[in-house]
Formats: structure tokens, C-alpha cells, sequence
């Protein structure tokens, strides 16, 4: 599935506009994909969108993370409750998906390790690459590379 890039800007002004949230092109680019799915017929809003549930949820709390922490350190730079106040106000519409019946009930998607992705064998080649480490002599399996 591609997007052009004026749907990616299309979908960063949207959520901008609604939410008051700069998202990265990517995020756009999803969003501009499910969009077309859905308008093609191939994702069914209410069948598909839940498989999409804890991948959602995963994003919400790391996005939130991000956020809390920036909110903080604003916060921290500030003694007027006014600005305090409005600085606070950016975790608000992560609590507003937070409360919804959904977020409580899927379990967020855990991120793959990154030994799952390659070998002991792969990653050491990679490592010794680019580092100069004097690794021990290892054998390894020759189908599972471990």
C-alpha cells in the first residue's frame, strides 16, 4: 500500500487540527492507509480494526511516555499555574483514549527483541563490524545460527 506525501500532509493537518498533536509522517502515512483499506472494501471497520487494537495501544503508551516526559520538564521550567495548566493539558487526549472501554480491555502488542529478528551468529557478525571487540570463539548450529 503507498501514500502520496500530500495525504501524509493531508492526515498531519487533520490530526493537528483535532487532537493538537503533531504526528510523525508515518503515523500519517498509516492512518492515510487504513483510510484507503476501508475505502476499498478491504478492512472492515468492525471485523479488522480490533487485530490493529494492541498495536494502538503500544503507540498510545509510547507516545504518552514521550509526552509525560516533556510535560514534566515544561513543567518543572514554570511557576505560573496558568502555563502549568495549559502545558498539562497536552496528556489529555492520551487520557481521553486511555478511558476508552477498548484501551481496557486489549493487551498491548509487545515489541519483538532484537534476538528474535536475528541470530546470535548475524548479531555478533554485525557487532564485530562495527566495533572493534575481541569476542570468544563460539560454534554454532549451522541451520539456527546459535
Amino acid at each position: 500500500m503507498t501514500v502520496s506525501d500530500n495525504e501524509i500532509l493531508r492526515y498531519i493537518k487533520i490530526v493537528a487540527s483535532l487532537e493538537g498533536m503533531f504526528i510523525c509522517p508515518e503515523g500519517a502515512a498509516t492512518v492515510a492507509a487504513l483510510e484507503k483499506l476501508m475505502a476499498e472494501g478491504t478492512l472492515q471497520t468492525d471485523e479488522s480494526i480490533a487485530e490493529y487494537l494492541p498495536l494502538a495501544k503500544t503507540a498510545i503508551i509510547y507516545m504518552r511516555r514521550i509526552t509525560a516526559t516533556d510535560v514534566e520538564a515544561r513543567k518543572a521550567a514554570t511557576f505560573d499555574p496558568t502555563a502549568t495548566a495549559e502545558i498539562e493539558n497536552r496528556l489529555q487526549p492520551f487520557q481521553d483514549l486511555m478511558g476508552q472501554p477498548w484501551y481496557a480491555e486489549v493487551r498491548a502488542a509487545t515489541p519483538p527483541l532484537l534476538s528474535e529478528l536475528l541470530t546470535v551468529q548475524r548479531a555478533e557478525q554485525l557487532i564485530l563490524r562495527d566495533y572493534d571487540l575481541a569476542l570468544p570463539e563460539r560454534t554454532y548450529d549451522e541451520k539456527f545460527g546459535i
